[in-house]
């Protein structure tokens, strides 16, 4: 009897990822437990744009990436890192609305 309706549920789970692997890539994505509140109320249609939204910009970053000589092979050095963040400056961003 355990072991059958192990079977089924596992059927189960198998079919729907398989028929909905964007469903399964967005809970995947947001820790969403599957037929949780969150997930029943999200349409395939939200989950569908923000698959496609996530997998254009990557797109788009990767191929700017790869396409911008100045970024490939070009790595700065630990202390040129050093330098740059204690240059930062950020006297602009320490007062508050009020003060402005």
């Amino acid at each position: 009897m355990v072991n059958k309706l192990r079977n089924d549920i596992h059927k189960f789970i198998i079919d729907w990822n398989q028929k909905f692997p964007i469903d399964y890539w967005w809970r995947t994505r947001y820790s969403i437990p599957f037929g949780s509140e969150k997930h029943r109320n999200t349409t395939f249609i939200d989950m569908f744009i923000d698959y496609e939204e996530d997998r254009l910009m990557n797109n788009i970053y990767k191929d700017n990436l790869s396409e911008d000589e100045s970024l490939v092979g070009n790595s700065m050095a630990q202390q040129d890192i050093d330098d740059a963040f204690d240059n930062i400056d950020l006297s602009n961003y320490n007062n508050s609305k009020e003060d402005s």
